[in-house]
């Protein structure tokens, strides 16, 4: 069995003794409510804590009002946030984690229709995502925003916090005054290194005057912005040690990039990029900071990675953000070398950073309890009073889900797959070699499945005679969806096919295709790419303003690079209009213009799909109780369908 000794080893950070080197980084929920943590921000952070995490640090509280974007965000600069603040901070202590408080003001990197107010930034340079122009901070509004911190520090030690993290990385404020990217000022906090270096000094102190000598104050450093005239490791090699000097500093948590461009797309990075991306620049800042605990994130899932990272003394602590929202009983399950029982998180960007950024509450592809962790978290799954005989048609991430959860709660599990394997539709997106990581929802179900005793069927066409044969008490349908190819005008012959056609290799399509996307996620994009990259002539139609316009822009500009990097065209506000020969013809869905593109040898349609509902209509009224979930209900996606899923086999 691996040892992961390391990584359940004590770490001192200032005055705080952490039970081990797992963290949860600072990240945004949208649980607030009028600017105020909730019963939602406890509930979320102490099932970390009862998981085994040794620190979380509490997604940020906004320093001052120009960086308030609205009533989701938590306020640090007036009372009201306290009572919210101490209920965390009890839950949290309660099951044995230590928790931090982030300080932030997000400069230039916000938009005034959130915060009322113009934005401020060292200069009067706007950001390069939000493009508006921002208000050149005075002196006197510098010296604001450094109280602003220290009033934020006093909230954080008022409620008990046992640290606060200042916010410096990702081109916010402070970086924002450090970089010369952003800087362009001529007075006593522009020019020189030291000059820049002005701004977050004076905060460093003020927070570290106001936090007295009982709490941890460290600070959060982009370790390179990743942009022609910005910080480097290099740079930050020499900065890091002027700020932490004289012990001001007891954690340096190194992260990396700003708002510029492909810089972004590193920030939350998804499955394209490799494991542990950026643990290099934690390694770099450790070198010249030997004395002071050292913290490293981006896309660290795997516990023996974790453990790897710390005896390698790369850093002294591993944020493993993501992982343990998709499953936060994963220190737990690696202490007692449960390995194989940790479900993995797979780097979706979908249900976390993708609910994130559209403003929805956070969520997780595969744990459909986050952010409900008060009626679905750990503990709250009792056993059925009275087990019942529980038939599961279909074994895609619904059916997986809804007879996990079944079991776990003592039913009698029988799942009927008519495929030879387990895994639905997601097995077609897990072919392609840029998605593969995927394939880890449907690997961790149904090993689940087989641990919990799940009579798995395969090969088997359920249909309602052979189903009530059973003798189920609950029948539970998961059939999903199937595509639906639309019927385009003219005489035909260019091939049509479907994204799950081409990723089974089922057809083949030629050397000039044509990928319509109807559909907005990943359909389309991950086909046009296998394709492309096997040098095949790929154009991209949709009536939408962007290709794969549901993709969360944190991943999508990463994916449309690609694209662009292996010579895909990409047409936009454009739809099929006929098929003549291999002659396409197009149209403008605004202005109405058409014209031809020739030589089509395949068009693959990622667009409408059908519920495949006829069994679940057959068997109703026919003596078991009838739930259908997933696709079969509507088609959407597996985020959907696992939460159906989930809640289904919890009411049986």
């Amino acid at each position: 069995m691996a040892s992961c000794e390391n990584l359940f080893k004590p770490l001192q950070v200032g005055p705080v003794t952490v039970r081990n080197r797992i963290a949860s980084s600072a990240h945004v929920t949208n649980f607030g409510v009028d600017g105020c943590p909730t019963e939602r921000h406890a509930y979320y952070l102490a099932e970390k804590s009862k998981g085994g995490i040794g620190l979380i640090i509490m997604e940020a509280i906004r320093v001052h009002p120009t960086t308030h974007p609205g009533p989701k965000a938590i306020g640090g600069y007036n009372q009201r946030a306290l009572p919210g603040l101490k209920m965390v901070v009890e839950m949290v202590h309660h099951y044995g984690a230590k928790i931090f408080l982030q300080l932030l003001h997000m400069g230039r990197q916000t938009v005034s229709t959130e915060t009322y107010q113009p934005l401020w930034a060292p200069s009067a340079i706007p950001c390069p995502t939000k493009k508006e122009i921002p208000h050149a901070m005075t002196r006197e509004e510098i010296g604001e925003v450094v109280e602003g911190f220290a009033y934020s520090t006093k909230l954080a030690k008022d409620a008990g916090f046992d640290g606060v993290e200042i916010h410096g990385a990702h081109g916010y404020l402070i970086q924002q005054f450090m970089s010369p990217f952003s800087n362009k000022r001529t007075d006593e906090y522009g020019g020189s290194m030291e000059n820049r270096l002005r701004f977050a000094r004076e905060v460093i102190d003020a927070v570290r005057e106001a936090a007295g000598t009982g709490m941890a104050v460290g600070i959060r450093l982009s370790g390179d912005e990743f942009s022609d005239g910005g910080l480097t490791l290099d740079d930050m090699q020499e900065i890091v040690p002027l700020l932490a000097g004289a012990g001001k500093l007891d954690f340096i948590n190194v992260s990396h990039c700003n708002y510029n461009g492909l810089s972004f797309a590193t920030m939350i990075p998804d499955m394209h990029f490799p494991f542990a991306p950026f643990g290099y620049l934690a390694a770099g800042i450790k070198q010249v900071v030997p004395d002071v605990p050292v913290f490293t994130v981006g896309r660290i899932v795997d516990p023996l990675q974790a453990e790897q990272i710390i005896a390698d003394h790369q850093a002294d602590m591993v944020c493993m953000t993501r992982a343990t929202l998709c499953d936060p009983e994963l220190p737990n399950k690696a202490r007692s070398g449960r390995l194989d029982e940790i479900r993995n998180c797979v780097g979706c960007n979908q249900g976390c950073v993708g609910m994130m950024h559209r403003g929805f509450p956070i969520t997780c592809l595969q744990n459909p309890t986050v952010g409900r962790e008060k009626e679905l978290g750990i503990g709250t799954l009792r056993p059925a009073s009275q087990p019942k005989k529980v038939v599961v048609i279909g074994g895609g991430p619904a059916g997986l889900e809804a007879a996990r959860v079944a079991a776990l709660r003592g039913h009698r599990v029988v799942l009927l797959e008519k495929r030879s394997e387990l895994g639905g539709q997601l097995i077609a997106a897990a072919s392609i070699p840029c998605r593969q990581e995927i394939g880890g929802v449907y690997r961790f179900l149904s090993l689940e499945l087989q641990r919990l005793g799940v009579e798995v069927r395969l090969g088997v066409t359920a249909t309602a005679d052979s189903v009530m044969a059973e003798n189920p008490d609950v029948v539970v349908v998961a059939t999903g969806s199937v595509p639906v190819l639309p019927e385009y005008e003219g005489s035909g012959s260019a091939q049509l096919a479907t994204p799950n056609d081409v990723a089974l290799g089922i057809v083949d399509v030629g050397q000039r295709v044509m990928v319509v996307d109807d559909d907005g996620h990943y359909r389309a994009t991950s086909v046009a790419e296998y394709l492309a990259d096997q040098g095949k002539e790929v154009r991209i139609v949709t009536p939408r303003s962007v290709e794969g316009s549901d993709i969360v822009l944190i991943s999508w500009i990463t994916q449309h690079q690609r694209l662009r990097n292996l010579g895909v065209k990409i047409m936009t506000g454009t739809v099929v209009r006929e098929v003549n020969g291999s002659t396409v013809t197009l149209e403008d869905v605004y202005a109405g213009e058409r014209w031809e593109v020739e030589g089509v040898d395949s068009i693959v349609v990622a667009g409408l799909r059908q519920a495949e509902d006829q069994l679940f209509h057959t068997l109703r009224g026919r003596g078991a109780k009838v739930v259908a979930v997933g696709d079969c209900v509507a088609p959407r996606y597996a985020l959907e369908a696992i939460r159906e899923g989930h809640l289904a086999a919890r009411q049986i």
